[in-house]
């Protein structure tokens, strides 16, 4: 009886393979539109706090 792959390790697995085919530059750019909302907010809260406005 052959054990199964789990979720986490599948997930792992397939993220690994398709970063090294697209490679890590497109994963990126893609984390970066998926997120750019957080990601704008965060700059706008760190802008701020840095002008002191």
């Amino acid at each position: 009886m052959s054990e199964e792959e789990s979720i986490g390790d599948f997930t792992v697995r397939v993220w690994k393979e398709c970063r090294e085919e697209a490679g890590i530059h497109v994963f990126f750019m893609n984390w970066c539109i998926q997120n750019h909302f957080d990601i704008v907010r965060e700059f706008l809260e760190f802008d701020s706090m840095m002008s002191g406005e």
